[in-house]
C-alpha cells in the first residue's frame, strides 16, 4: 500500500503468520506501526518517506526474518527501541 492515506496498520495484536511484506512508502500520515510479534515470516518492511511515523514497536527487533527496514526520510522518527 505505497502512498496510502493510513494512519494505523491495526491495533492490538494480530497473529499473521503468512505475512512476509509491508509495503507502506510514502504514507505520510501512518504515525505508528503495531506490534509485529504475530507476523513471524516478516521478511520486508518498507517505510520510507513516512515523515509522519514517529513510533515502531520494539517487536521489530524480534523478527528474525526480517532482512529489509528502511527508515529513510523518516524525520519524525526520534528514538528506535528494538526487542530482542
Amino acid at each position: 500500500m505505497p502512498c496510502s492515506s493510513i494512519q494505523r496498520l491495526w491495533y492490538g495484536d494480530q497473529d499473521l503468520p503468512c505475512l512476509k511484506r509491508v509495503d507502506l512508502s510514502n504514507s505520510k500520515y501512518f504515525v505508528e506501526t503495531p506490534n509485529f510479534a504475530g507476523c513471524r515470516r516478516l521478511e520486508r518492511l518498507d517505510l520510507t518517506g513516512c515523515r509522519n511515523l514517529s513510533y515502531v514497536h520494539p517487536s521489530i527487533g524480534r523478527l528474525v526474518k526480517l532482512a529489509f527496514l528502511s527508515l529513510e526520510g523518516c524525520s519524525s522518527l526520534v528514538r528506535l527501541v528494538l526487542d530482542g
